[in-house]
């Protein structure tokens, strides 16, 4: 049975009451999201899946013992359970489809506002007139910008164009984590013409020595340039896995600083189709639009 409610954490705790397996599938997308107050549950013991559980030990703890596991983790495949309590909506039915055919009984919350989640189109569908804006602005800036030394500093020699995300975002009037998808639609099939650069300062050792790695490859194995060391694309996963979550660690405990991302984008022979991307962003609005109605017409999960 499929139900919405707008008491996340009462329909968590329910679940429990009535269920050996239950999860909380906390897979936050949007940027005004509304999160499960993990301090309401405290009473039913739950588990917390996160990506840096080694080896899943969680996880399966949960499964042979039972419970309630609240999983922070993205694009996985959930294990079954009696019941699933879905935080935040997913943009498609497709999604939710996915999701909910790991239990037997599923919840999606029912948020006060979709806002946030029409905002969110922004980020994963982006319009074509944004993205003929940017390829236009790359195109004002093709071997014409203020990064030509760190062009030459990570061993470019093509003529690039070069724009620092906020400085891109902030032109075409887009969130600046749609980049990501202006750049996967708009290069699609020739990513290796785009170079990311992080400019990075090396602060302070950082106190957990499982960051060490990632440290000290910021320190000694970065291109240089005026102090900043050049951390290229995703050079960094040669020494941990999870690249990203690893710098934003070293960023949040002070022993890196982090500047603006810069984006170096080879223009030669790519050709992006504006018109496709313009239709994928009309399928998003129908999708979003179908799965609010879809969540609003479910019966309310009884607490």
């Amino acid at each position: 049975m499929i139900y919405s409610t707008t008491e996340m954490e009462q329909a968590a705790i329910r679940m429990h009451q009535t269920s050996k397996r239950v999860i909380v599938h906390c897979d936050y997308r949007i940027e005004r999201r509304i999160r499960f107050r993990q301090n309401m549950v405290i009473a039913c013991a739950p588990r917390v899946a996160r990506f840096s559980d080694p080896g899943d030990i969680i996880t399966k703890a949960w499964a042979r013992e039972g419970g309630m596991l609240i999983n922070m983790k993205q694009d996985i495949e959930l294990p079954e359970a009696d019941s699933l309590l879905v935080v935040e909506m997913p943009m498609e039915r497709r999604l939710f489809g996915i999701q909910q055919k790991r239990a037997r009984d599923a919840v999606i919350y029912r948020a006060p506002s979709w806002a946030g989640h029409t905002k969110h189109l922004d980020t994963i569908y982006p319009t074509g007139a944004a993205c003929v804006a940017f390829w236009e602005m790359l195109e004002q800036r093709l071997g014409n910008h203020e990064y030509g030394s760190a062009a030459k500093a990570i061993g470019l020699t093509r003529p690039v164009a070069a724009i620092s995300d906020a400085a891109a975002s902030e032109a075409l009037g887009i969130p600046i984590l749609s980049m990501n998808r202006v750049r996967d639609l708009m290069f699609r099939g020739i990513k290796r013409n785009i170079t990311m650069v992080r400019p990075l300062i090396s602060r302070i050792e950082p106190e957990n020595e499982s960051l060490m790695p990632a440290y000290d490859f910021i320190r000694n194995g970065c291109p240089k340039l005026a102090g900043h060391s050049l951390l290229v694309s995703n050079s960094m996963s040669k020494v941990t896995r999870y690249w990203k979550t690893t710098l934003k660690l070293l960023v949040r405990d002070g022993a890196v600083e982090q500047q603006r991302i810069i984006g170096f984008y080879d223009l030669a022979g790519v050709h992006p189709e504006f018109n496709k991307i313009q239709r994928l962003r009309e399928h998003g609005e129908i999708e979003l639009r179908e799965m609010i109605e879809y969540v609003e017409e479910l019966p309310d999960y009884p607490l």
